[in-house]
């Protein structure tokens, strides 16, 4: 992995290592501020960049 997201919550049965470990934070949506207060919600990254 380049980020682990993962929180140590997946394994993939052989070592894994990472340059960045990032202890993300999930809400469902009942629990999220940003839905309540009807932020609408981004993915952010390059994968829409047209080549």
């Amino acid at each position: 992995f380049i980020v682990d997201r993962s929180n140590g919550k997946v394994e993939f049965g052989y070592p894994q290592f990472s340059a960045l470990k990032v202890n993300a934070i999930s809400f469902p949506p009942d629990k999220c501020e940003l839905c309540k207060q009807g932020i609408p919600l981004v993915k952010p990254g390059s994968r829409k960049v047209a080549k």
